[in-house]
């Protein structure tokens, strides 16, 4: 099970941040999507059903510039997070990402217009 959140316009915030992007701008960004990152590998291994650890300790969450990957690479994490016709579904990992990245782009914008402040205030 593997969900991958990417940033509208990916390329060209990718384009300005190599070239163009102040480094205030370039750490803000860097610095939300570290926390997201995190905010879903805590949510998700916290939310994990526990047996004997080995759905938990599959799940993985990578960052790059412009994107966050997660993965769940146990055989069966679909099935323990959607349920099927016998089980329930634990919702452990698609429905907490899709909360937690609800607000990706306030968070990143805000990230930004502090960025542009401090930068311009001279902090």
């Amino acid at each position: 099970m593997k969900i991958a959140i990417e940033i509208t316009g990916a390329d060209e915030l990718a384009r300005y941040l190599s070239v163009d992007a102040p480094d205030a701008i370039k750490s803000a960004i860097s610095s939300t999507l570290d926390a997201v990152s995190q905010d879903i590998l805590s949510t998700t291994t916290a939310l994990c059903p526990v047996r004997t650890g080995f759905l938990q300790h599959s799940i993985h969450v990578e960052k790059s510039d412009t994107s966050i990957a997660a993965d769940a690479d146990a055989d069966y994490a679909s099935f323990v997070d959607e349920g099927t016709s016998r089980m329930q579904g634990r919702h452990f990992f698609a429905d907490p990402i899709n909360r937690i990245t609800a607000d990706l782009d306030r968070r990143l914008q805000e990230a930004v217009d502090r960025a542009l402040g401090n930068a311009d205030s001279g902090v």
